[in-house]
């Protein structure tokens, strides 16, 4: 059985939502969206990106995903990953998992280069509080154990 380890978490920022949660219309990455990543000990890293706006009374979370350095051993866990993520908001958890999140061909760690790209988005059920609308969402994975 072979196992892969997460030991390292890279918190640069973004977002995810809960179950229970509903499909609303897309959105595109932009300087607002977070950005959060995971570091495989094999070198595959799982990059996120997640912005939130008000949508209904409610927080709308976008998110989309890509693989840097993707293995056939890690592909099948990079789900499991971005179905872990945890996305907080002006210090509120708002969601975990970002398995509605559309997956990106990677572009290279120049962020910009994402800038436009679309983004799947979900009603969250979580109320719309001020200080969400200057915060910039906050990513982060937990380290886990995921054997093959």
């Amino acid at each position: 059985m072979r196992q892969i380890v997460l030991p390292a978490l890279l918190a640069l920022s973004a977002c995810m939502p809960a179950a229970g949660t509903a499909p609303a219309s897309g959105g595109a990455i932009d300087g607002s969206y977070g950005i959060g990543g995971a570091r495989w000990e094999s070198g595959t890293t799982v990059y996120a990106f997640a912005g939130a706006r008000q949508e209904g009374g409610q927080v709308t979370l976008c998110a989309a995903w890509t693989v840097e350095a993707d293995s056939a051993l890690a592909a099948p866990a990079n789900e499991k990953v971005i179905g872990a993520a945890v996305v907080t908001l002006a210090g509120d958890r708002i969601a975990q998992g970002l398995g509605f999140a559309r997956r990106m061909t990677f572009a290279g760690t120049d962020f910009a280069a994402y800038q436009g790209a679309p983004a799947d988005c979900v009603r969250t059920g979580v109320p719309w509080r001020a200080e969400y609308g200057t915060a910039r969402p906050e990513i982060s994975f937990p380290r886990m154990r995921i054997s093959s």
